[in-house]
């Protein structure tokens, strides 16, 4: 039998374990426990090793998921889009400390990742969220890289 333990500590690639992907501050405060289904595992891998990976191996040190898989509550207390990629594990939400490193990362995953969308969220002039998501059949990625200034 395994446990929890065992399933969140899982390895989707040699940097990223399950557990941070299934980690949020809003959702422990709602009481709202992130389960992850075999195709959304899957999707987090592809994510990991199209993305997070590469990113990692050139900055050379850790890089933080913010906000990784979520549930229908979970995105709509969020105020996430009601089709996310979040929902599907395909998307996560990359925390940085200075701004320069949030653009550092969006020039390196634009430039060197196949990715789905990259998005750069902007709020009261600064950036609040470098977002990005890749799909399992990377074919269908759109590789839209942009500057968003939310509301």
């Amino acid at each position: 039998m395994t446990t929890t333990d065992e399933i969140e500590n899982q390895l989707l690639s040699p940097h990223f374990r399950l557990a941070e992907f299934l980690h949020s501050d809003v959702a422990e405060k709602h009481g709202i426990v992130l389960e992850a289904k075999p195709y959304q595992i899957c999707n987090m891998r592809q994510l990991c090793r199209k993305v997070l990976e590469p990113l990692r191996n050139a900055e050379m040190h850790p890089v933080t998921i913010a906000s990784g898989l979520r549930n229908v509550e979970l995105n709509r207390l969020i105020g996430g889009a009601q089709l996310s990629q979040h929902l599907k594990g395909e998307a996560a939400d990359i925390a940085f400390r200075e701004q320069e490193t949030a653009h550092r990362y969006f020039r390196f995953i634009r430039d060197h990742c196949d990715f789905d969308q990259l998005l750069l969220e902007w709020k009261q002039g600064s950036i609040i969220c470098l977002h990005v998501s890749c799909k399992l059949n990377t074919k269908f990625n759109r590789h839209q890289a942009r500057e968003y200034y939310a509301r």
